[in-house]
């Protein structure tokens, strides 16, 4: 799996929901071995362990808030993914895409921050998102020394991006059910949108907002253009690890799509170049 898909997925409501059934459950890691069970104060969110027999004096002081699970967890993950994206980096040996490489992968990390800063529970964990700046200032100080910095642009750091958000008193034409576009189905069409965000040919607006324009002007599936098939996964469509079924036998299926697309528009262009530039003779 996409190692920051995994960070995204694990900085969730329901990755929350599973760390917290892990700790609570009878086999549990975190378990001392004389304790039978876990007594849990909600309001303080902390464990304190239950001994049938006798214990230490060490396991009886023994109480685990899920906040410390949880940076405990979170950081063993961020070592795995960073050991992950190093291989990763340094197998790419051209320079200027290990640089461009890298890049992408500041600008996911930030939207993973992004999208843990915007959850509701993201409040009573705030010292997460101190490891996860950490985590990021990490790749860019030890990852950006292997590209060359004076030959190719610095990443834009997050706080001097506007991201912008669709207003939510706007409302979008929506297509009919079963209007859609047939040139590019729903990881194509994000993965064209995506580019065109990416080198400043519109807008930068949010996945979020991104999926209901898509959505608007493809017919496709807002969610879907989100999430499991979209912008959600963008990574692993560029990857090539994900496509639609009939056509996991062809390389690049989804790539090569979209760049056909884009080569007619500069086929269309260049030949509305020979007939501007006969007229002028």
């Amino acid at each position: 799996m996409n190692p920051l898909l995994q960070l995204d997925q694990f900085l969730s409501d329901e990755g929350m929901k599973a760390l917290k059934s892990k700790f609570l459950s009878s086999d549990s890691t975190y378990l001392p071995q004389s304790a039978f069970d876990i007594d849990y104060n909600k309001d303080k969110e902390t464990y304190n362990f239950i001994y049938v027999n006798d214990a230490t004096e060490e396991e009886l002081e023994g109480s685990l808030s899920f906040s410390f699970i949880l940076q405990k967890e979170l950081t063993s993950l961020l070592d795995r993914i960073y050991i992950e994206l190093e291989d990763k980096i340094f197998s790419i040996n051209n320079e200027k895409e290990r640089h461009s490489f890298i890049l992408l992968i500041l600008n996911r990390l930030d939207q993973v921050i992004r999208n843990w800063e915007n959850l509701l529970i993201t409040s009573k964990y705030s010292a997460t998102l101190t490891v996860l700046i950490g985590f990021r200032d990490k790749i860019e100080m030890n990852l950006l020394l292997y590209s060359n910095l004076n030959t190719f642009p610095q990443p834009i750091h997050e706080e001097k991006q506007l991201e912008l958000e669709l207003p939510s008193e706007i409302k979008l034409p929506l297509p009919k059910k079963s209007k859609k576009i047939e040139r590019l189905d729903t990881r194509q069409s994000a993965l064209l949108y995506f580019y065109l965000r990416k080198f400043d040919a519109i807008l930068n607006y949010s996945d979020t907002s991104l999926a209901k324009l898509m959505h608007a002007l493809t017919g496709h599936s807002e969610q879907k253009l989100r999430t499991e098939k979209g912008l959600g996964v963008i990574w692993d469509i560029m990857e090539d690890t994900v496509k639609d079924n009939t056509f996991n036998h062809v390389p690049d299926y989804n790539l090569d799509t979209v760049k056909k697309l884009l080569s007619e528009v500069i086929t269309e262009i260049d030949n509305q170049k020979k007939k501007n530039s006969s007229s002028r003779k």
